[in-house]
């Protein structure tokens, strides 16, 4: 396959999959590859580097230098790398590409990684944001989907943490196993005396196959997984948490700008084992085994695995879902008439609501966008 072709100098961010981690966590289907403890790293680090460094140069060359408003170090644990290489990662983005001024430069962490020493370092590269995917401070909680730190050491770690320019962030989640009312009212409490700029909250997804599906051992229904986020949602916004987006809120003014990307509908570059990116009209998936990756990078430049184009009616399609997903919702000149009748009914229902010719989800709707998604694209004609 021929590695993506595009002319397109507008402004755009970088994502950087880093596949590795310690462990699984029972929870998580995402491609990773795990580093065994009494294994020696070295020789598989060595040939990640060279091939990510490798495709962000072929990106950097066929797109001529382009503009770039945010990096994100995403996995996997990108934390888990030694701190030689993710200096490697962002001189190699900054040589080959044209950071512009503000740009946001985001790395997702593991709390246990959060040492000084370590923050010290990022920090002296540029890495003006941080995510750090707590999920909750629960123990029996954590140890259930077997996450490698405690509640205390999270806690600890982001107690101590430094202001970052454009913001820190956590990840919680809702359904973990033994989870109830009162962790989760604790982990909010912990969560506005860390006094962070932006939180993720995430439902479990119990559809998907993950070891979680066979041992988790409480189930929530979907009326309390419901009547959870709402309550979340409640309680966050009384902290001055702006909820922006269906699972995201921020302080005004810290909004994730990568993440914004693409619900905006604007142009990414995906580089790494199972990274995806959009190039205007064209959207790519690069293989998601080491191996394969690693070859296709070494034959071709990229490491795709599929690309394709994307119609117009496609491209509108997309523009429209992604941007329902936000609060400040999608102008009504981007409906069709049969999808602008869908929206009337689903306002009928309270999932939708319309404000200054700008139709947006309520809460409730974005409880159930995947089906109004679904409506709207059998309304598109």
């Amino acid at each position: 396959m021929q590695p993506t072709t595009i002319q397109n100098k507008s402004s755009l961010a970088v994502y950087v999959h880093v596949p590795f981690c310690g462990q699984r966590c029972h929870y998580c289907h995402f491609d990773i590859k795990v580093l065994h403890p009494r294994s020696d790293p070295t020789l598989w680090l060595a040939n990640y580097m060279k091939t990510v460094t490798n495709e962000l140069k072929h990106y950097a060359r066929q797109l001529g230098k382009p503009p770039v408003h945010s990096v994100f170090l995403g996995g996997g644990t990108p934390s888990r790398l030694p701190d030689s290489l993710v200096a490697e990662i962002v001189r190699c983005i900054r040589d080959e590409y044209d950071l512009i001024d503000g740009a946001e430069l985001t790395i997702e962490v593991n709390p246990e990684d959060l040492v000084p020493d370590w923050v010290d370092h990022i920090m002296a590269l540029g890495i003006n944001r941080i995510s750090a995917g707590v999920q909750t401070f629960h123990d029996p909680s954590l140890k259930a989907v077997r996450r490698p730190h405690t509640g205390e050491q999270a806690l600890a770690a982001l107690s101590r943490l430094p202001k970052f320019e454009r913001g820190r962030s956590i990840d919680l989640m809702l359904g973990l196993p033994f989870q109830n009312a009162q962790s989760i009212a604790r982990d909010l409490d912990l969560f506005k005396q860390l006094d962070v700029e932006h939180v993720s909250v995430y439902m479990l997804e119990t559809d998907l196959p993950t070891p979680l599906d066979k041992s988790h051992p409480q189930r929530w229904t979907d009326d309390e997984m419901v009547d959870m986020y709402h309550w979340v949602a409640y309680e966050l916004a009384g902290a001055g948490m702006q909820h922006y987006e269906i699972s995201n809120f921020g302080k005004p003014g810290y909004r994730s700008r990568h993440n914004m990307t693409y619900w905006n509908g604007e142009s990414y570059i995906g580089v790494g084992p199972a990274a995806h990116g959009r190039l205007g009209h064209v959207y790519y998936g690069n293989h998601p085994q080491l191996s394969d990756w690693q070859e296709a990078v070494a034959k071709q430049g990229a490491g795709q695995k599929f690309s394709e184009t994307w119609s117009p009616d496609r491209l509108a399609y997309e523009s429209l879902i992604q941007g329902l997903r936000l609060a400040d919702g999608v102008n009504v000149d981007q409906f069709s008439s049969s999808q602008t009748a869908a929206m009337l009914a689903f306002q009928g229902q309270g999932f939708c609501a319309l404000k200054n010719k700008y139709w947006h989800l309520t809460r409730a709707g974005w409880l159930v966008s995947n089906e109004i998604f679904i409506e709207l694209a059998g309304a598109q004609l």
